[in-house]
């Protein structure tokens, strides 16, 4: 498992990005598909980032952070508009925090991963 962990880790981290972000909040944005790429870390401080696939069931989003990616307390990642959990990527350089109460769509790739109390993942 820890194989293929690192084998999806690198083919998905060389995709070019269609944004790149430096400490940017996700805080209550809409997303289309994309690569999008973080030099440092990310945060969902409040709110929800929605994933939006506009009606394009094969829509993915690859989520290339350098270092840590943070979900605070009772925040949310939903997807709209017929996309898929299972086409939504977090690549996550260090540290992923997924606070108590998150709701959160995606596979998270890591080099560690915290879950807090009542926090869901789908994908």
């Amino acid at each position: 498992a820890q194989g293929d962990n690192l084998n999806t880790y690198t083919t998905l981290n060389t995709h070019q990005a269609t944004a790149t972000k430096t400490g940017e909040n996700f805080s209550n944005l809409t997303l289309t598909a994309g690569v999008y790429k973080y030099a440092s870390s990310a945060l969902l401080s409040s709110g929800t980032l929605t994933l939006d696939a506009n009606l394009d069931s094969d829509a993915i989003w690859i989520f290339q952070i350098g270092t840590d990616l943070t979900l605070e307390v009772d925040t949310k990642v939903i997807i709209t508009n017929g996309g898929s959990a299972n086409n939504v990527y977090w690549l996550v350089g260090t540290l992923a925090t997924i606070n108590k109460g998150v709701v959160l769509v995606g596979n998270v790739l890591a080099n560690s991963i915290t879950f807090g109390h009542n926090a869901t993942l789908e994908g």
